[in-house]
């Protein structure tokens, strides 16, 4: 029995060890999957913005300040929790 316990338990370690290695690589899998898909989102919209033309008044100004504050809310702030969990998981 002895000799079984020392020949398994070495191995049960290198299995939670890989089980860690694994769940990290997973976890830095969706980080950087959400990295691109959010700079893919980045990129249309500074694309967008660079081809609107500039406002005319400070009523469209404000409108178009409005519009952007709105993107804000619907597309970076859905990110923001993953994107504090997958930080905070990685330092």
């Amino acid at each position: 029995m002895l000799c079984l316990s020392r020949c398994v338990d070495p191995w049960l370690l290198q299995l939670k060890d890989r089980d860690e290695k694994l769940g990290e690589a997973g976890e830095l899998q969706r980080f950087l999957g959400n990295l691109d898909h959010f700079q893919q989102w980045l990129s249309r919209t500074q694309t967008t913005v660079a081809s609107e033309e500039a406002p005319n008044s400070l009523a469209d100004a404000e409108k178009l300040l409005n519009q952007h504050q709105q993107l804000k809310v619907v597309y970076i702030s859905s990110f923001k929790a993953d994107w504090e969990a997958s930080y905070h998981n990685l330092y």
